[in-house]
C-alpha cells in the first residue's frame, strides 16, 4: 500500500486531470479502496472526489475542456484547408451560392479551378480560342468536380 501511495503521489496533476476527464474512473475507485488512498496522496487533491462522484466530474473547470475542443476544431479546419489546397478540387458556383461549401474551401479553389460553362463569370473569360492554338491555351479544359450535396 505504501508503494501505491508513493506511486500515486508521483503522477502529475495535469495527467490526473486528463485521466479524470477522458478515461473511466472505476479502476481508480477500486485502487483507492484497496490501498486506502487519501486525497492528499495525489498531486491533484480533488482527483478522488472526481473518481467517486459524477457530480464532481461535472464540476471540473470546463474552460480546459472548451479550450481543448476549440484547439481540436482549429486543427481540423487547418487540416481541411491544407487538404483543399493540396488537391485543388474544383467547386461549383451553385454549391457556393447555396452555402454547401465552406468559404475557405471555395476561396482556395476559386483561384485554381478553371471556369465552367455554367459559371456566369465564364462568359467574360477569353480562353484564347480567337487567337488560335498557338496562343498557349490548352485544347481541353481541366475537369471540375462538383462538391457532393
Amino acid at each position: 500500500a505504501r508503494r501505491i501511495k508513493a506511486w500515486a503521489g508521483n503522477i502529475p496533476a495535469e495527467r490526473l486531470e486528463f485521466i479524470a476527464l477522458t478515461l473511466p474512473l472505476k479502476p481508480w475507485r477500486e485502487l483507492a479502496d484497496l490501498a486506502h488512498l487519501h486525497p492528499t496522496d495525489f498531486q491533484l487533491p480533488y482527483f478522488l472526489f472526481l473518481a467517486y462522484s459524477e457530480v464532481g466530474k461535472a464540476t471540473v473547470d470546463k474552460r480546459k475542456v472548451a479550450a481543448a475542443e476549440a484547439a481540436a476544431a482549429a486543427a481540423a479546419a487547418a487540416a481541411r484547408d491544407a487538404t483543399a489546397k493540396k488537391f485543388a478540387a474544383g467547386v461549383s458556383w451553385r454549391d457556393v451560392a447555396v452555402g454547401k461549401v465552406a468559404d475557405a474551401l471555395a476561396a482556395g479553389t476559386a483561384a485554381t479551378a478553371p471556369p465552367t460553362d455554367d459559371d456566369p463569370a465564364a462568359a467574360d473569360v477569353d480562353d484564347g480560342a480567337a487567337a488560335g492554338p498557338s496562343a498557349g491555351a490548352s485544347s481541353a479544359p481541366a475537369p471540375v468536380i462538383d462538391a457532393l450535396p
